[in-house]
């Protein structure tokens, strides 16, 4: 310090307080009193949204009808694929039919031999001729099949997935509270629901279809050349295969949503892990990492072993009904011939009829787990989009005034309350505060205060448990959501960018066919951050990968600074928007504020006092309410809490 306009002088002076003359030890013995806020565990920034609770109840699945009438309502949607639809229908009927001819064609040529004579050879030819066509129409129904039903898969994975992506990133941030809504497992549903579902509507429905006929075509032709023994068969063996597709189905969906809970807690922890890959190797934590992975897979095989072990008993029961129904048919049929009842050919018909019947109800529920699996799908799907729905159209944001030197806004909390819903503790009790327009006011307090939270109100992330909240005298929850973000900006603590160019970056959030270069630039030099720019070989153009990780932390924070200045906000809001800048960078962009807050308001949250000691009005926030306001200078002569909190960041005491 003695080494006056030295380096380590200029960062020092830079967050210098300006204190008054009187012995900062002279505090008042009632103070200590005064500063006992009760700090709850709140985190800051991005990490506050997992501890918040929207309109909506955390956790709060809406309901869905389920069943057979989300399948009705998902195949509805695909009015637009109606010739593709047909097509496959069309090509099901000629597959389902296939066996129940084939029965027929092959009952007949079997019956043949029993008689002799010249005219043998002919007919044997014409009936064989016969299975030769079946055997074209069977392969040019099943090309059909496959090229329609690969058709309709592709356009519903890609409507669904386009779909199921924009309902998850339109949801509010309390939609992502829930445990099973981690970025791991909404990731891993987003590439697996989609396929499930195209299974459901494309290509195994088709099959099902097929087996559905065949089963149908089957009974038909038994009941035509044989309806005592087809009766008989079906009073005893078909309700052993109905109840062996009931439970199979009904174990099937259970077991594939425990599978989807459990591998969505793996799922977000290896999510979790890569995305700290940098912290784990700085920790040597891969062994750990392995190993706690290796845990949950392996507590998840241990748990589904013994639902397991049931659903192959049902697999096998419903794979061999077919052979019971064989051998009974076998033993009556043979009966009914001894009696003289039945015909040779009769018999064999309804043998072979009913066997194709039974290997098709089989084949049915073959596709059990499919279908299961694909249902589950469906209701995620459906239960997305009614999370996303929005009641009625709310009406747009009245900006008001846009002269100049009043483009500002005025901010109003009026008896606000919140609480965390995972905590009975109260955040916010009753919080009253006013900012007028085209001022810059700032949020101070101990940590747990309240001071996060009002941001994330104000930027209608969550919404309070009462009070209001005025913009310009409006309440903001009565406004279009998107118009409302459109007026305000906000830096946080630990900003978010993405995989690609500088320019890219700076540029979200605007109509980059109206900003201009010039724009891009100036917001950049307001934050600071255009000289390193232009440093680099490719300038603007310039890749910084995955979240900026090629970035340091104080760099992401002045590019985050310059995306939101060019948005030309009303309302900026900075949650420790320069806690990551040296001394020296923080005050030419704390110049930048102070040089444009006539012509917006600005709310900062800040825990180094230096930034805000210029503000127009600060609020000392403890126990969910003000405790103090007024300018810099009015809160020191007050010698409370703000003056205790200036005193222990001095940096000449």
């Amino acid at each position: 310090m003695a080494d006056e306009g030295g380096a380590y002088w200029t960062l020092a002076t830079a967050q210098k307080l300006v204190m008054d003359s009187t012995d900062l030890d002279e505090l008042p013995s009632d103070l200590s009193d005064k500063l006992e806020v009760t700090e709850y565990d709140t985190p800051t920034a991005d990490s506050a949204s997992t501890m918040m609770r929207t309109s909506a109840s955390v956790g709060e699945k809406p309901r869905t009808t389920g069943g057979m009438r989300n399948y009705m309502l998902l195949l509805s949607e695909q009015k637009k694929h109606w010739k593709w639809y047909i097509v496959l229908i069309l090509s099901a009927i000629g597959g389902g039919a296939s066996q129940p001819i084939s029965a027929y064609l092959f009952a007949t040529e079997i019956t043949l031999f029993q008689s002799w004579g010249p005219w043998l050879p002919g007919l044997a030819g014409f009936w064989s001729l016969m299975f030769v066509m079946l055997a074209i129409l069977v392969a040019i129904s099943y090309f059909a099949l496959g090229w329609s039903s690969s058709t309709i898969a592709f356009h519903i994975i890609y409507r669904y997935r386009c779909e199921y992506f924009e309902n998850i990133v339109s949801q509010s941030i309390g939609f992502f509270d829930a445990d099973d809504h981690s970025v791991g497992a909404l990731t891993a549903r987003l590439a697996t629901d989609p396929s499930q579902l195209q299974e459901l509507l494309g290509t195994n429905m088709a099959f099902v279809l097929i087996s559905i006929l065949n089963v149908v075509g089957c009974l038909i032709i038994s009941f035509y050349f044989g309806w005592k023994l087809t009766i008989v068969t079906l009073s005893s063996s078909m309700p052993l295969i109905v109840a062996a597709s009931f439970f199979r189905i009904r174990y099937e969906a259970r077991f594939e949503k425990m599978n989807n809970e459990v591998f969505a807690e793996s799922a977000k922890f290896a999510t979790e892990s890569i995305t700290a890959f940098r912290t784990v190797s700085a920790l040597t934590l891969e062994d750990t990492i392995l190993k706690r992975y290796e845990t949950l897979l392996c507590e998840h095989v241990k748990n589904s072993f013994g639902k397991s072990s049931w659903v192959t008993l049902l697999f096998a029961v419903a794979d061999s009904i077919a052979l019971l129904c064989m051998a009974f048919v076998l033993w009556y049929g043979g009966s009914l011939m001894l009696k003289g009842e039945y015909l040779p050919f009769q018999y064999m018909i309804v043998y072979i009829a009913v066997l194709q019947g039974g290997l098709g109800a089989g084949q049915w529920l073959s596709y059990g787990p499919n279908v299961a699996k694909a249902s589950v799908a469906a209701d995620r799907i459906l239960e997305m989009r009614a999370n996303g729905q929005e009641t009625g159209t709310p009406p747009p944001l009245d900006r008001g005034s846009m002269e100049d030197g009043d483009s500002g806004v005025k901010v109003e909390f009026r008896n606000v309350r919140f609480k965390y819903p995972t905590r009975d503790v109260p955040v916010l009790n009753g919080l009253d505060l006013t900012i007028e327009k085209n001022q810059f006011a700032a949020i101070v307090g101990p940590s747990g205060c309240g001071k996060t939270t009002v941001v994330s109100a104000l930027e209608r992330f969550y919404s309070a448990d009462s009070g209001q909240i005025l913009y310009n005298g409006t309440d903001i929850s009565a406004v279009s959501l998107e118009d409302y973000r459109r007026d305000i900006s906000l830096v946080s603590q630990e900003p978010n960018l993405f995989d690609g160019t500088i320019r890219e970056n700076i540029l979200l959030g605007v109509n980059t066919d109206t900003t201009t270069e010039e724009q891009v630039q100036q917001a950049c030099r307001d934050a600071e951050i255009h000289e390193f720019i232009m440093s680099l070989p490719d300038g603007y153009n310039t890749e910084i990968g995955s979240r900026g990780v090629t970035l340091s932390g104080g760099q992401k924070q002045r590019f985050a600074i310059a995306r939101a200045l060019i948005r030309n906000p009303r309302l900026l809001l900075l949650d420790e928007a320069t806690s990551n800048l040296d001394g020296d960078t923080e005050r030419a962009v704390q110049a930048v504020f102070e040089r444009t807050r006539k012509n917006r308001t600005i709310i900062m949250v800040a825990h180094r006092l230096a930034t805000i000691q210029n503000a127009d009005i600060i609020f000392v926030l403890g126990d969910g309410r003000v405790l103090e306001k007024g300018n810099h200078a009015t809160l020191l002569k007050m010698r409370g809490i703000y003056y205790q909190m200036c005193h222990a960041q001095a940096l000449d005491r």
